[in-house]
């Protein structure tokens, strides 16, 4: 998922919220974008009790967490949880099809010649 980085009269950062206060959803999408903890865990409690989950204290994360681990879910390959492979995923992302996409998910791939996209996103 892409998001912007930042946001003009938005929540930008973990700080800027509330514990404990309610999300409405333009809150939620803000939340979304910044969130530290485990996306798989975030869309599981957002569709269960509405609200994004921002640190890593939060007990009905902590709770959904060990439930996930109790019934046996794989671990989780989201951007927050592997941010190395994440960033590997992105940069390989020119050269992936049907074909590739297994070996690049698992850092078996090795690029043909080094992307460089800058010339399709100008500087602002």
């Amino acid at each position: 998922m892409f998001v912007e980085k930042t946001r003009r009269k938005g929540e930008n950062s973990v700080e800027q919220f509330t514990r404990g206060a309610f999300q409405t959803d333009e809150g939620r999408l803000e939340a979304l974008a910044i969130t530290p903890v485990c996306l798989q865990i975030v869309f599981s409690l957002d569709n269960l009790l509405g609200y994004i989950p921002l640190w890593f204290d939060d007990p009905t994360y902590i709770l959904e967490r060990e439930r996930e681990k109790f019934v046996g879910f794989a671990a989780c390959q989201c951007s927050n949880c592997l941010p190395v492979e994440a960033l590997a995923l992105i940069s390989n992302l020119p050269f992936a099809n049907n074909g590739n996409f297994d070996r690049i998910m698992s850092d078996d791939f090795q690029a043909p010649f080094p992307a460089d996209l800058k010339h399709k996103y100008p500087t602002k």
